[in-house]
């Protein structure tokens, strides 16, 4: 029988010449029926929707004294099955669906890798910054404020040798206050460069609104910003990073305006 085909008619009869009409049959589809069907004197048998596969038919028929053929009659046949219905397709699917699971696992591996070297790179980053830093303080404290102490210290030390002469040893002292002056500026800015007061006072949305204000007044330029609600985020912990990241940004707009304007 073809794919797909849904009824199926077996026509089958038994020579009779005293009592044709009397003859009865019985009938049995292996690989479907597990018993015999008594189809009485009907010399049809229907099936519907046979699922594809090899079966054989098989009849017995009983003349009109009761005697059945007990060797009867078969006839082998086969439903072919539609092309996904076939071995080789489910083999070819499941090859199918384990590529595809393979892709899906490498795909994964290859993104797990590219993390863990966007994760490494970052770490580099990370290190290299802070050691950038760690020279720009040792830099600044060096040649900044250690140099401003030893002012002090020898200012200090020519006001003992004229602790007899109280003109002299005011204007060391007026020296070493100018000196200290200094000094503590130097240590507010490093302390400023660490943690701007403003992200903890202001919050990281509004300490960049009072830096674009503040060029509004001195740069004599306009400047209109639209700073997203997601940044809010951000204030809950604010990082000093971040304003260095912000700054640089600033300068640079502020330098492109000035060139644009001229």
């Amino acid at each position: 029988a073809p794919p797909g085909h849904r009824r199926l008619e077996i026509r089958y009869t038994a020579l009779s010449f005293t009592a044709p009409e009397k003859v009865r049959f019985q009938f049995r589809l292996e690989n479907l029926d597990e018993d015999w069907t008594d189809a009485g004197s009907r010399r049809t048998a229907y099936y519907q929707a046979l699922r594809p596969g090899d079966y054989r038919f098989r009849v017995l028929a009983c003349n009109n004294a009761g005697v059945w053929n007990e060797s009867g009659a078969a006839l082998a046949l086969t439903v072919l099955p539609h092309f996904w219905q076939t071995a080789w397709f489910r083999l070819l699917l499941a090859l199918i669906c384990a590529g595809g699971v393979l892709g899906l696992h490498l795909l994964r591996v290859r993104r797990l890798d590219q993390a863990r070297v966007a994760q490494e790179a970052f770490s580099r980053q990370l290190i290299e910054s802070q050691e950038s830093e760690r020279k720009r303080m040792a830099a600044e404290l060096h040649d900044g404020l250690s140099q401003e102490l030893l002012v002090m210290k020898n200012r200090a030390l020519m006001g003992l040798k004229h602790d007899g002469n109280p003109q002299r040893m005011a204007e060391q002292f007026r020296e070493i206050s100018t000196v200290a002056t200094e000094a503590i500026r130097i240590v507010r800015e490093i302390a400023q460069n660490l943690r701007p007061f403003q992200l903890d006072e202001l919050g990281l949305t509004k300490a960049i609104q009072a830096a674009l204000a503040k060029l509004n007044q001195s740069a004599g330029l306009q400047f209109r910003s639209e700073l997203d609600c997601s940044m809010a985020l951000a204030q809950q912990e604010p990082r000093p990073t971040l304003t260095e990241e912000y700054e640089p940004w600033i300068s640079e707009v502020t330098a492109s305006a000035r060139r644009d304007k001229t």
